[in-house]
């Protein structure tokens, strides 16, 4: 998409989110990645507060040790160039895609990516 790019890229866990950027003018644009080539795309991450801040009786989100992002490749399965194929609907086809994942993002402390297991006080019965 000509501003919502971020669409084609997801995150690895539950507890982070890539940010947009908003537009008036948003329409899909064919965007070729030759061999060995790299593009730059600048975004903001964010941290769910439930990462931090639980519902109580809720489970805490499962410790993720290391945050991915995945760019979301739409293969056409007819061969068609780019701008010949419906976006959306690919989108929409999982079976289509191709993921290329980024090297391991380390944003969590230590203590977030290995928590300290529950511990539960056993009770004794008095007199025994």
């Amino acid at each position: 998409m000509s501003c919502s790019w971020q669409d084609n890229f997801i995150v690895n866990n539950n507890y982070m989110y890539i940010h947009g950027e908003e537009c008036d003018s948003n329409f899909p644009i064919g965007v070729e990645f030759k061999p060995g080539e790299s593009k730059v795309y600048k975004t903001t991450l964010s941290k769910s507060l439930e990462l931090d801040y639980p519902c109580k009786g809720c489970a805490p989100f499962p410790p993720v040790e290391t945050t991915r992002l995945g760019l979301i490749i739409l293969n056409d399965p007819f061969g068609r160039k780019a701008e010949r194929v419906n976006y959306f609907w690919g989108m929409e086809d999982k079976s289509t895609w191709t993921m290329v994942w980024s090297n391991p993002l380390y944003l969590l402390t230590e203590s977030q990516a290995h928590p300290k297991p529950l511990e539960f006080g056993i009770y004794q019965k008095r007199g025994k």
